[in-house]
């Protein structure tokens, strides 16, 4: 499978099965659709693509600061895990965001795509000012001869699965629930870089990452984390917040990882979130700080959670 950012590089496409969305987080929800788009195109000898955008429409739109539950790279990746063919990331600009529902449908769905199938969720919207919904898309493929495809919601736990619904567990810290509904770990990807190796002082050396700022952290405390360094997965535990025992002024991500000693700075490694273990707290000195950390690690060491 190939990333494209240009939608005139697929005009040749013989036929299409089209999914469109932000997919944000690639949850279980987006992956029923995914799945429907898949089982369509086998079915059918066409390829199935996946329409996707760089930058929230939200943000755009409504001049919003939503955080991304992972980067488009990391969005290729999964996408590939779950068998699209082609997947497709642009930048949603003032173009896109001013055509009609009609030119919408006739200029990304046909003319981009060769669309013969189209696949949404029940909650699509599309169009200048969001004008296009479901009704209207059905009556569109009729005009236009593809056939269209309604998903309906994933419910578990009584909750509907959206990127909203994981956003907000993830600000409260709930990352086993938010890691459910993704239907994997909740995960951060990091560059390892220079901090103020406090840690080594304690005896529990971290590595401090950096992340990029568009993608959401989860609520500041101490988590039961893996972390996955050049392909091989440790037990980890990580610290998100200000250090408030050494009257830290500066946010920062760090995280000890179990059998490991080496110096890896200046490079990626993956954090996945398993549990939260408790609330960053002060201590009165580092002394408790430290019986603290031990009291963390053996919960760690031996998955007391």
């Amino acid at each position: 499978m190939k990333i494209y950012d240009n939608l005139s590089e697929l005009k040749n496409l013989k036929g299409s099965v089209v999914t469109i969305g932000n997919f944000d987080g690639l949850h279980i929800g987006h992956q029923s659709l995914i799945d429907k788009s898949n089982e369509v195109a086998r079915k059918k000898n066409l390829t199935s693509v996946l329409l996707t955008f760089r930058n929230h429409p939200l943000n755009f739109i409504m001049n919003k600061d939503l955080k991304k539950l992972m980067t488009v790279q990391r969005k290729y990746e999964v996408s590939k895990y779950f068998g699209i063919d082609k997947f497709v990331s642009i930048d949603f600009t003032q173009e896109i965001c001013n055509l009609d529902p009609i030119n919408f449908v006739k200029k990304i769905i046909i003319e981009a795509f060769n669309g013969k199938e189209v696949v949404v969720g029940h909650d699509f919207r599309f169009g200048k000012a969001r004008k296009g919904d479901i009704k209207l898309l059905r009556e569109y493929s009729k005009k236009f001869n593809f056939n269209l495809h309604v998903i309906d919601p994933v419910i578990m736990d009584e909750k509907r699965i959206s990127s909203t619904l994981i956003r907000e567990l993830l600000d409260f810290g709930h990352v086993k629930k938010a890691s459910k509904f993704l239907g994997r770990d909740y995960e951060i990807i990091g560059k390892v870089v220079h901090g103020k190796k406090l840690g080594r002082k304690l005896g529990y050396p971290t590595l401090n990452l950096e992340v990029d700022k568009e993608i959401l952290i989860p609520k500041s405390g101490v988590y039961y984390t893996n972390a996955k360094i050049n392909g091989k997965m440790y037990k980890s535990a990580t610290n998100i917040g200000f250090n408030p025992t050494i009257e830290g002024d500066k946010f920062s991500i760090e995280t000890f990882v179990l059998d490991f000693n080496e110096e890896i700075y200046g490079e990626e490694i993956y954090l996945y979130f398993k549990e939260r273990l408790r609330d960053e707290k002060k201590f009165d000195s580092l002394e408790e700080l430290k019986k603290q950390m031990d009291e963390d690690i053996r919960k760690v060491q031996k998955n007391l959670l």
